[in-house]
């Protein structure tokens, strides 16, 4: 048996801010930094070393799953949980109709 897997690039979120001394780069993988004298620095999110427990937004959740893990290994609950997002995530919904509505 055979098969062909395709590879697929996820929908990609960043911007671009030009001030007054260069312009700065940022997307969901890296952060470029262009100055106008010339340097350029590169970092990628491995880089900055952040101290986020966890990421809410598509395309990864990485962040999720080791939490989940470690949560498992602990034998402890984690937060946010499925209860607590749900509430979230109705709040969210309210907000939106309430907005819509005006």
């Amino acid at each position: 048996m055979f098969m062909v897997c395709g590879w697929y690039r996820m929908p990609e979120v960043g911007f671009t801010v030009e001030g007054s001394r260069g312009v700065m780069r940022v997307n969901d993988d890296e952060l470029e930094l262009n100055l106008n004298g010339g340097e350029k620095f590169r970092w990628f999110r491995n880089d900055l070393k952040d101290s986020i427990g966890f990421w809410l937004g598509a395309p990864e959740y990485y962040r999720e799953d080791e939490c989940f893990v470690k949560s498992l290994i602990d034998g402890k609950n984690v937060e946010p949980n499925f209860f607590s997002s749900a509430k979230v995530d109705l709040m969210i919904d309210e907000v939106k109709a309430k907005a819509k509505n005006k």
